[in-house]
């Protein structure tokens, strides 16, 4: 049986961010990267949150076996969350998100000996119903003020962020407040049983929750709380850096914004690993860092997450810290995979085997505006992405800063055509598995 196993998700984190090193912003992360596995090209399932732990936390992908409404909301009941997966193994599990699309609501909590999302033990059906919808509601808000009444919120910069200041709500726990929940829940485990441990912490993704001295840590002037949600909701007004009305200065304190929230995730992950190693734990564990997604930062035009499977909203950092293998794996690999790497490791002991034997290339999965079913692989070369409900695909090479580069079809991309057809075929026969045998169950 494997030892413990330490997953941390940080929301929004890219890899190019966190794989040059830098002493200023993530010097403890930078000294483990010295000592680690080392995943240097690792894609995320999805371009956000809300399908792409659908396929790093589950034993399916993002676009397996979705309802017609609300495809990305509610796990399936027919999913096996990596928790239930370990359970089964032997593991003592637990979970700590509060990120409001990874909840309970949404049942990721199945498998979990004890799970924390802010809602407490048994949280009511009312509130259960009531937190599902407010982002939907406070989202199709702004977008009737804006068609109806013509506001536009990123002019009037001065009221509008003070404005949205003075109603200031985080939207997530800080990162302190739930590794202090972490410590609490292993000071009182009995560890004679390995642990599997999944924290998800949120401060490298807006609002970004941030202590002012942060900014003179990194050497960066300090942005005001009312401008930070001036840009907030300023950089959501379109889905690309041309549709948004961001200045270059916007962009530029945006990123100091996300340096700074590096910053402290950094200072929560060194302070983490340290517990660790000072309560006999370490030795036992491996200790993962690794994201949902990356982070549009006027990066080819892209801001935020939006809803494409290019690689600035899909190039995440995983960092395998074992305390014996220092390896840059640089195959590909997709974090798709990472659900059956850590339940072959619960079998076997072994980190590196089953990570090399996953890498090769990374799958990639969301739906479009009209239902259609969209895929992208990649290896470090090459790139498609396939949008099956249209039967469009458009090929691009990698280039050397990691972008993609429009290009037409040669026959170098059939191996890659060829494993997309393979994984989409195999997706088509669990649906068709998992559907007969539940019609099998029905008594009529």
């Amino acid at each position: 049986m494997g030892r413990n196993i330490i997953l941390v998700t940080v929301d929004a984190l890219r890899a190019d961010y966190v794989y040059k090193k830098n002493g200023r912003t993530h010097p403890f992360i930078s000294k483990l990267l010295d000592e680690s596995i080392v995943v240097k090209n690792a894609v995320a399932p999805s371009y956000a949150t809300i399908s792409s732990f659908k396929g790093l936390l589950t034993d399916i992908s993002p676009n397996t076996n979705l309802p017609a409404s609300r495809p990305y909301f509610k796990l399936p009941k027919n999913a096996k969350l990596l928790a239930e997966e370990l359970k089964e193994k032997g593991y003592i599990t637990a979970g700590f998100s509060t990120n409001p699309h990874i909840t309970r609501i949404q049942g990721y909590d199945r498998g979990f000996d004890y799970f924390y999302d802010g809602f407490g033990d048994k949280p009511d059906e009312k509130t259960k119903e009531y937190t599902s919808w407010f982002e939907d509601i406070k989202l199709r808000s702004l977008s009737w003020m804006r068609k109806n009444l013509k506001i536009e919120f990123h002019r009037g910069k001065h009221f509008w962020g003070r404005l949205m200041a003075l109603f200031y709500e985080p939207g997530f726990e800080s990162a302190d407040s739930i590794i202090k929940k972490v410590y609490n829940f292993l000071n009182r485990t009995n560890t004679e049983k390995p642990i599997f441990l999944w924290v998800h912490l949120m401060e490298v993704h807006s609002p970004y929750q941030l202590e002012d001295g942060l900014f003179d840590e990194i050497e960066e002037d300090k942005i005001p709380l009312w401008e930070r949600q001036w840009l907030r909701h300023k950089r959501h007004q379109g889905k690309s850096l041309s549709e948004s009305d961001l200045t270059e200065k916007d962009l530029e304190k945006i990123k100091s914004l996300y340096r700074c929230g590096i910053r402290k995730i950094d200072k929560i992950l060194m302070n983490f690993y340290k517990y660790l190693k000072d309560k006999e734990l370490l030795d036992d564990s491996i200790f993962i860092i690794t994201s949902d997604h990356g982070e549009g930062l006027g990066d080819r035009g892209l801001i935020s997450h939006p809803s494409n499977l290019f690689n600035p909203c899909l190039m995440v950092p995983l960092i395998v810290n074992d305390r014996s293998n220092k390896v840059v794996i640089e195959k590909v690999f997709g974090v798709l995979n990472l659900f059956h790497v850590l339940s072959e490791y619960a079998d076997f002991g072994d980190i590196l085997k089953p990570l090399k034997k996953h890498s090769g290339y990374g799958i990639a999965e969301r739906r479009g505006k009209q239902g259609d079913f969209i895929y992208s692989i990649q290896d470090r070369e090459r790139k498609i992405i396939y949008n099956q409900s249209k039967g469009r695909k458009e090929y691009y090479t990698i280039e050397e800063d990691g972008y993609e580069k429009k290009v037409s079809k040669t026959s170098e991309f059939r191996r890659l055509e060829e494993a997309l057809e393979e994984h989409i075929s195999t997706l088509t026969s669990l649906e068709k598995d998992k559907i007969s045998n539940a019609i099998s169950k029905l008594k009529i």
